[in-house]
């Protein structure tokens, strides 16, 4: 059973009083942070009380059956052309691998831009919950292209221009 700590805190002193409620699943409602293990999504309140003075705030703690995760399907890239890579998922903590080529290896939609065919995979977790999924991005050079030099025609006549790619493409 997965469990989180809540804090609540006081900025003027030291002789608050904490409420959190409701007061099941919860190691101590009477503590600035105990710890929750609900077996449903549960929104806490915090009552802070200092000197008469009082003050509230809540917090939802989200409890999710499973993790799921989907990085959607393979993709192409041009060599030295980034790709946002997005994650379909319930998931609070990302892991990427490889991290070459990505502006960050923890967060939910790093932008990749990998110099060679890359395969990213990515843990998701959630407490104790985790999943799985990869994509694999294929870098391909720039096509080139090569266009008739140029030719210099009279008004309202046509002319036949070539041009060769080494593009699958166009």
């Amino acid at each position: 059973k997965d469990s989180v700590r809540l804090y609540a805190s006081d900025s003027v002193g030291t002789t608050a009083t904490y409420a959190w409620t409701p007061a099941t699943e919860i190691s101590n409602p009477n503590i600035s942070d105990p710890v929750v293990h609900p077996k449903i999504t549960t929104v806490y309140h915090i009552d802070v009380s200092d000197n008469g003075c009082t003050t509230s705030d809540s917090v939802t703690v989200n409890v999710i059956p499973f993790v799921t995760l989907s990085l959607g399907t393979d993709t192409t890239i041009c060599l030295t052309d980034p790709v946002q890579l997005f994650a379909q998922t319930n998931a609070a903590h990302f892991a990427w691998s490889p991290s070459t080529g990505l502006n960050s290896a923890s967060i939910k939609d790093p932008l990749a831009q990998p110099l060679s065919n890359t395969t990213y995979k990515l843990l998701a977790t959630v407490g104790g919950c985790s999943a799985a999924d990869s994509i694999r991005i294929t870098v391909v050079p720039y096509p080139q292209v090569i266009a008739d030099t140029g030719a210099s025609i009279c008004y309202n006549k046509t002319i036949q221009l070539h041009a060769a790619t080494n593009a699958h493409f166009f």
